[in-house]
């Protein structure tokens, strides 16, 4: 396992940043194909501390078979097989930081969107919060948060590897990969 990209740029880590992953798996390989993108899931950062304590908690907030729900970073990335990439929201958003986060807190629990995750092999899908899938979950904390208007690619619900259209975030930086590297 190679830790030391993601130890390098942990520090660095803010609340809505987003993490995005491409893994090693024929699901991972098929949504890449599908989409186009070099990605296949998204998640966002939401910071948090311990009571009591200066230790502070990365933890993402992704959909996937279990709803929308809060993981633990580090132990996300312990055992991943493929690449992992941060996404740093730009300054001049840092304003909005708070409000996104609790826009996509307020969507805990929502159930995973097994058939928007089907429908997305032929073309993108309408943007909904009843069920959610993994980029929609922050499209949606955008868009709450005013940052997207409601016509932002046509209603249609980002995909993993889309957020650069937004032109929120800078450009990724790879921070973890289960081969191992030199630096």
């Amino acid at each position: 396992m190679n830790m030391h990209l993601y130890n390098k740029y942990q520090i660095d880590f803010l609340t809505a940043d987003l993490i995005e992953w491409r893994a090693e798996s024929l699901l991972g390989y098929a949504i890449r194909a599908c989409t186009k993108q070099n990605v296949n899931h998204t998640s966002g950062i939401i910071l948090s501390s311990i009571v009591g304590s200066s230790i502070i908690r990365r933890d993402i907030w992704e959909a996937d078979e279990r709803g929308f729900h809060a993981t633990h970073l580090s132990q996300a990335i312990k055992n991943y097989s493929g690449e992992v990439y941060w996404l740093q929201l730009k300054s001049e958003y840092n304003w909005k930081r708070v409000q996104i986060a609790e826009i996509a807190q307020s969507l805990e629990g929502r159930p995973y969107d097994y058939w928007s995750l089907i429908k997305n092999i032929r073309r993108p899908v309408k943007l909904s919060d009843r069920t959610i899938f993994c980029s929609e979950a922050w499209h949606i904390a955008l868009l709450r948060a005013g940052l997207l208007s409601e016509d932002f690619n046509d209603g249609l619900a980002l995909r993993p590897g889309e957020f650069g259209r937004t032109n929120l975030y800078k450009e990724p930086v790879l921070i973890y990969t289960s081969k191992w590297q030199r630096n």
